[in-house]
């Protein structure tokens, strides 16, 4: 607790004088000022909730991006596909695309994206179809 606070500390230290000119002035004009105190009330609500909070509580470990599924297809239709206009290639084709990733998750839960595309392969598109879920 003692490591974490004096490294909060620090780096506030630290970014006053790499990024305040003269710290000192300018913490006395009325700008400053109110910098000042929104540097101290972020310190001290840190400092109330390390203080507050036991220092053994257990969190989900979180993995964002964790996997990913990518697939491609082709179905070819009995009929004409609802996805083609009538035309000079096949318009029997239909193609698919479509991605799957894990955005969020945890050992008992996760969130995930889905997009899917699907339309004519190689004739002009009747209709085409995507999903966001």
């Amino acid at each position: 607790m003692f490591l974490f606070l004096s490294s909060i500390l620090v780096i506030t230290i630290l970014v006053i004088l790499g990024f305040v000119s003269s710290p000192t002035k300018y913490f006395k004009t009325k700008e400053g000022k109110g910098v000042l105190v929104g540097i101290v009330a972020v310190l001290g609500v840190s400092i109330a909730l390390v203080l507050i909070f036991p220092s053994k509580a257990q969190a989900d470990e979180y993995k964002y991006l964790s996997s990913a599924e990518l697939f491609v297809g082709l179905d070819n239709t009995r009929k004409i596909s609802p996805m083609c206009t009538t035309g000079v290639n096949s318009d029997k084709l239909t193609s698919n695309v479509g991605l799957k990733a894990s955005i969020i998750s945890t050992a008992v839960s996760s969130v995930n994206l889905k997009y899917t595309h699907h339309s004519c392969a190689v004739n002009p598109d009747n209709k085409s179809y995507d999903a966001l879920g």
